[in-house]
């Protein structure tokens, strides 16, 4: 039973070496290189999303621009239409028939000039409209790289732990012959060995004492 206990012992001692070990081990193969790999991503990710963000502002002010300049095609046309009307119905006078035409002829140039800014805008939205579609593709790319490194590194930490917790069961299925073995022991002969050492020093004493 003494070298059980002995053996019991420096198992687990050598079990608590091999804990602490473990612990060391995740903390640097396991939860410094995840928590690396998660801060990468949240920066990666931010960066992404900024991205983004200017790329939609973008969008958003050439849809209302766009939105502006047909109005303002739609007021100048309606003026041009008008202002032909009157020209059309105006008098004999030559003064007026001047002014109305002059001013047909000026509603009729601001109505094309408003018809070109219309048609450059709706332009610059499709050219615009087929970059954000870019960023947009090319953030989905980094997101999708994103996830498939953190599946990988995910199945590595997971492999590196198995490998690390077998060590453990290991070193822990080490130390169970003695537990089973303590757990089986007779405790009659260890008791009866303290018996006869307690009638030995006894008998010492008491043959000693009839010597003096």
């Amino acid at each position: 039973m003494r070298d059980a206990l002995e053996a019991l012992r420096n198992g687990m001692e050598t079990t608590a070496t091999v804990h602490q070990t473990l612990a060391n081990d995740i903390r640097t193969q396991i939860e410094k290189p995840l928590t690396e790999l998660l801060r990468e991503h949240t920066i990666d990710r931010k960066n992404q999303e900024k991205i983004q963000d200017k790329s939609q502002k973008t969008k958003n002010a050439q849809v209302s621009l766009v939105g502006k300049t047909k109005k303002n095609y739609e007021s100048k046309v309606r003026e041009s239409e008008e202002a032909a009307a009157a020209a059309a119905k105006s008098s004999g006078n030559p003064k007026d028939n001047e002014k109305a035409t002059a001013r047909s002829k000026k509603c009729s140039a601001a109505a094309e000039n408003a018809d070109l800014e219309y048609k450059n805008s709706v332009e610059k939205l499709q050219e615009v409209s087929e970059q954000w579609a870019g960023v947009h593709r090319s953030s989905c790319q980094v997101f999708q790289k994103m996830e498939e490194d953190r599946v990988e590194n995910l199945k590595t930490f997971m492999g590196s732990l198995t490998d690390l917790l077998a060590k453990v069961s290991s070193a822990d299925a080490e130390v169970c012959p003695h537990r089973w073995f303590l757990g089986n022991c007779s405790h009659q002969p260890f008791l009866l060995s303290i018996r006869e050492i307690k009638v030995c020093t006894k008998s010492s004493r008491g043959s000693t004492g009839k010597v003096t």
